[in-house]
């Protein structure tokens, strides 16, 4: 994904590119995303995630578990 200030403001700038979201929403806990669509531009899809104290959060979460891993465990809970 590719983390934004604003979800809302990057779909207005890129929509008179054509550049539309083919999905869009947020999680329970307030995480705004969008799934633009790539089909002039065919490998993949890009998720837009916008910055926010829980999205933050996750990843601080992740960034610490993977400090000092060892390969062992390549499953967790986090």
């Amino acid at each position: 994904g590719v983390m934004t200030r604003s979800v809302r403001d990057d779909l207005e700038r890129l929509r008179p590119q054509g550049i539309e979201a083919v999905q869009q929403g947020h999680t329970a806990n307030g995480i705004r995303f969008a799934y633009i669509n790539t089909d002039a531009h065919p490998g993949g899809m890009i998720e837009l995630i916008e910055h926010g104290p829980a999205i933050d959060g996750f990843f601080a979460l992740v960034r610490a578990a993977a400090q000092g891993w060892d390969g062992s465990e390549p499953v967790r809970r986090l």
